[in-house]
């Protein structure tokens, strides 16, 4: 996909801000508050994170990793005790009457929404409701915040302009759609 998409733009959000190396000075995107949200905000996360203090309270690092905690850690390419699908997974949640949302930003090329619809129609679910918009705010403010289809046991929303992290791109919109399907599936 790198050879396709190129060094200018973000893989995780394609429309989004790149976050610039640190020879960027401070007038420029990188210390910018854009789209809402800080663009270069995970390499504050990740000098937060690995502050000693921080990873004592989190009692995180507790055997003293040679290394620093990163947000993409190669050490995860060598993980080989994971499973190569969810479907089983989400199969067996079904069985066991939970109620399953999956979202994705509908500008990740990472984690295209085409890929999970992919996988979703493997599993042969019923369909409940067939795709729609979704909204949320007052009937005088409602946005229009992505599209969902509802199956037996699993929804699933696309968050319209957000990229991978939906949380951090599109902040309401997370909160509205968690919200929601919290709120209608209380048992």
């Amino acid at each position: 996909m790198n050879r396709e998409i190129g060094a200018n733009i973000d893989p995780y959000n394609i429309y989004g801000p790149l976050c610039l190396d640190s020879n960027t000075s401070s007038t420029d995107i990188k210390n910018k508050k854009i789209y809402g949200y800080y663009v270069c905000g995970s390499d504050y996360v990740t000098k937060y994170l690995n502050l000693p203090k921080v990873q004592e309270a989190m009692h995180a690092n507790t055997t003293k990793l040679p290394f620093s905690w990163s947000m993409c850690s190669l050490v995860l390419t060598r993980w080989i005790d994971s499973p190569s699908t969810m479907i089983p997974i989400y199969k067996r949640l079904i069985a066991s009457r939970l109620q399953i949302l999956i979202f994705s930003g509908d500008v990740d090329a990472v984690v295209p929404v085409t890929a999970t619809r992919y996988s979703l129609d493997a599993m042969n679910l019923k369909v409940l409701k067939t795709w729609h918009p979704w909204h949320y705010g007052s009937k005088s403010t409602q946005v229009t915040a992505g599209y969902q289809v509802v199956y037996e046991g699993l929804s699933f929303a696309t968050v319209k302009g957000s990229g991978h992290e939906v949380p951090k791109n599109k902040p309401q919109s997370a909160f509205a759609l968690l919200n929601t399907f919290l709120t209608n599936h209380k048992h």
